[in-house]
């Protein structure tokens, strides 16, 4: 009797939803930084909901194949999941000094790209050149966003308001996306003509575009409530003494 050739079997759920690991990741998360005794730490759900569901629709209706699907999901799911986490890390840690921020930050990025790496490639037995470019466009990302955080920190030293961090963040997270894409593209495909030029420069603007789509739902969440107390405490102290001012 002749045999019939191996069959394989994967059956772990992140092999055929890989970001459901790191949904998974957040979740855990959420639940030990004390979401349930603490009600406002749900709130980092809706704007990690919101932008996940976003971009299921944009897979599924953009036209994208089915290996370029998951390419994409590689590269930005994990980017808005560790954002995610950031934030209910450094609100429930309570840290408030720039330099360990900047630590934890680089920490959970770091983590989750190589946690979707892991997921993405089937557990780093399935890596194609598609994905270590994945990986690349990744690092990027998180790069170009740990070094925003580290100059907006800088740029809003003496003063730091809402009105003053969030457009910093977000131009400095564009253009260093866009400045890291091009140095990237330059060295790895020698552009030879104005059209690839355009091509690499317009691949970073949608990068770029991405990551502060990516950030502006969670700056509004820290712009209200408890989060906006704990990450802005200079702005409020301001307020408490322009109203001491006003009463006296």
């Amino acid at each position: 009797m002749a045999e019939s050739a191996p069959a394989t079997i994967t059956w772990f759920p992140f092999y055929r939803y890989p970001a459901s690991l790191l949904w998974a990741i957040f979740v855990a998360v959420l639940l030990f930084a004390g979401a349930f005794r603490n009600r406002w730490l749900w709130l980092v759900l809706i704007p990690a909901v919101l932008i996940h569901a976003a971009w299921f629709c944009i897979v599924k209706f953009a036209g994208f194949s089915p290996s370029e699907g998951p390419l994409f999901s590689q590269i930005f799911v994990p980017t808005y999941i560790s954002i995610g986490i950031f934030l209910i890390l450094a609100y429930r840690i309570r840290m408030q000094k720039q330099f360990g921020i900047l630590i934890l930050a680089t920490f959970v990025m770091a983590s989750g790209i190589l946690l979707s790496y892991f997921a993405y490639n089937y557990g780093g037995t399935n890596i194609s050149r598609e994905s270590r470019m994945a990986l690349i466009f990744d690092l990027i990302l998180g790069a170009a966003f740990l070094l925003a955080l580290v100059v907006t920190a800088l740029l809003c030293r003496k003063r730091l308001t809402r009105l003053r961090f969030a457009p910093w963040l977000l131009g400095w997270s564009f253009l260093l996306v866009l400045i890291f894409t091009c140095i990237f593209g330059w060295v790895d495909y020698h552009p030879t003509n104005m059209d690839m030029a355009l091509e690499v420069m317009g691949i970073g603007a949608i990068l770029g575009l991405g990551l502060c789509g990516f950030i502006s739902p969670f700056l509004i969440l820290a712009f209200i409530g408890p989060f906006h107390k704990q990450f802005f405490p200079t702005y409020q102290q301001e307020q408490t003494s322009d109203d001491n001012r006003q009463i006296t």
